[in-house]
């Protein structure tokens, strides 16, 4: 195991090292503060000839899936390996598994095998049901069988492969035990008075949960989106079908504790847009204008995938990560730059930093017209970005209406219906709400 999770360990500290070093060689390279010495590194050189080629790779593979012609830089996940690396990797990991399939070789055939020690335990339940429960072997059963769990998922990466657990061995087993034949009548006063009818969700909680924040701590990367969907699909999927499983389990806990903090290192390690003057920006295709563009979307991305733990997290703790480290902090003062460049292009990002909240934060059902406390920044951007597309209209620029119905809009999406309608009678034509 922990031959394992060093090697995944590794792996996701090489691609973050990489990537952050790639986030320092390109503001070096654009910020009008660095020195020339500096811009001027051999290995600078080298590293960034490496990253176009694997953005280059990646934006060929996204052409042959047909990916949405909307792409933003910054949104797809850089974790490509070089071969020789991904060739070593896979092969340690090879290695591991060969050497797990001896650690049972020296036990007796009847104790060598979860199914084997289940068949056990399943012929003294049904042979001497009074001594099985005598000895609470329903409640240890989970401890005993944890070692059998634990090589069964020595090499199991729900972050990698999106293996459905339902579809392992060891899953089937464990529901299946102790199962009354379908003639047996059982009732259901009966089943539930039966000590085993929960060892499967015993088993996910102290073993699985266990495995899967080790995985976390190892290997998840918070800005990857494919890993994220993942981890976040099957933290729901336990949490709704394993009825043991309790927002007070410590188990679950831990988990959420390992997620909590991966995201805080990303948010701390992996968000930076810089804000230089409007000048940089003149051009949208300058070295500066592409670099500014690149990471809001990285920080968009990783508020969008700290959204995905809503009611999986608490509310408080969303909040603190997604409100107050990423949109507050990052994000407006990203977007208010964004609009002074290009007011089109500033409301734009407003429109997908909206449809990554939750609906719960964006459609109120009772409010005083007034946007969501958590929103409420956004709110204040949006109004006073507002009075700047009046002082456009005002100069006769089309630009500048269009953009008040569009702000009118985004205000209402996320229940500013009050500010909203402060646009339409301050600025919309006494009251013409043509849109």
């Amino acid at each position: 195991e922990k031959s394992v999770l060093l090697l995944y360990k590794q792996r996701t500290d090489k691609l973050l090292a990489r990537r952050r070093q790639d986030v320092i060689d390109q503001n070096d390279e654009v910020s009008p503060f660095s020195q020339e010495s500096v811009k001027q590194c051999p290995h600078r050189g080298r590293r960034c000839a490496e990253r176009e080629g694997r953005r280059t790779r990646r934006r060929r593979e996204r052409e042959k899936r047909g990916a949405p012609a909307d792409h933003h830089d910054g949104t797809s996940t850089d974790d490509e390996l070089p071969t020789q690396q991904y060739q070593h990797y896979q092969q340690q990991l090879e290695s591991l598994a060969k050497d797990s399939g001896e650690v049972f070789s020296d036990v007796e055939d009847d104790f060598n095998s979860l199914e084997a020690v289940l068949r056990q335990f399943e012929k003294w339940r049904r042979t001497a049901p009074q001594a099985y429960t005598d000895a609470y072997a329903a409640n240890n059963m989970p401890k005993m069988i944890e070692i059998f769990l634990r090589l069964d998922l020595l090499l199991w990466n729900p972050l990698s492969e999106g293996v459905e657990v339902e579809r392992q061995a060891w899953y089937t087993q464990l529901a299946m035990y102790a199962a009354p034949p379908p003639a047996s009548g059982l009732t259901i006063e009966q089943f539930a008075l039966d000590p085993d009818k929960h060892l499967l969700s015993h088993a996910v909680e102290k073993v699985v949960l266990v495995k899967l924040k080790e995985v976390v701590i190892a290997y998840w990367d918070p800005l990857s989106h494919s890993q994220t969907v993942r981890l976040v699909n099957l933290a729901r999927h336990f949490c709704t079908t394993c009825p043991t499983l309790r927002p007070s389990s410590k188990q679950l806990k831990d988990l959420c504790a390992a997620v909590t903090h991966k995201i805080r290192q990303a948010i701390d390690k992996d968000v930076f847009i810089p804000i230089f003057t409007n000048t940089a920006f003149e051009s949208r295709t300058s070295a500066g204008s592409l670099f500014f563009q690149r990471q809001f979307w990285v920080a968009w991305k990783l508020l969008s995938q700290v959204l995905m733990w809503h009611k999986v997290l608490n509310e408080s703790t969303i909040a603190e990560l997604g409100v107050k480290g990423i949109l507050n902090l990052y994000l407006i003062p990203a977007l208010n730059k964004a609009a002074d460049i290009s007011l089109t292009d500033g409301l734009e990002k407003v429109k997908y930093v909206i449809q990554a909240m939750p609906r719960e934060w964006t459609k109120r059902e009772i409010g005083d017209g007034s946007a969501h406390l958590y929103l409420s920044k956004l709110e204040h951007f949006l109004a006073t970005t507002a009075q700047k597309s009046a002082d456009i209209a005002y100069a006769n620029d089309p630009k500048g209406s269009s953009s008040l119905h569009e702000i009118r809009r985004l205000l209402q999406s996320i229940g500013a219906t009050r500010a909203a309608e402060v646009i339409l009678h301050k600025y919309l034509n006494n009251g013409d709400d043509s849109t």
